[in-house]
């Protein structure tokens, strides 16, 4: 018996001028890569996740195997202690933020 698991992709709907929009975007950036030698050296790539201290379950990245559904469930308290972290990347290195060291960075 073979299984698998399913889970139905959200993606964004396309609109008709969307196309040409991704062709103007992909020609303006091949124009900065070729003419500023350093384009490439100041994109930053980010992201952030949210740890919880209660060891709750991201659902999105769960998947129970089986031919019948076991309607799994986790039980989990609202407003748990959770940590969000913060991280970028860029031919620099890569820098990780966690909360507090944000308002170190800021001038206000």
């Amino acid at each position: 018996m073979r299984l698998y698991a399913h889970k139905m992709q959200i993606v964004q709907k396309l609109q008709p001028n969307n196309r040409s929009q991704r062709v103007v975007f992909a020609v303006e950036v091949l124009d900065r890569i070729e003419n500023e030698h350093d384009f490439l050296n100041r994109i930053i790539f980010s992201d952030e996740s949210t740890f919880h201290a209660n060891n709750k379950v991201n659902k999105h990245n769960c998947r129970i195997w089986g031919s019948e559904n076991p309607h799994a469930i986790q039980e989990v308290e609202r407003n748990s202690p959770k940590i969000n972290v913060w991280c970028a990347l860029s031919h620099e290195g890569s820098q990780l933020i966690l909360p507090g060291e944000i308002l170190k960075n800021v001038k206000i």
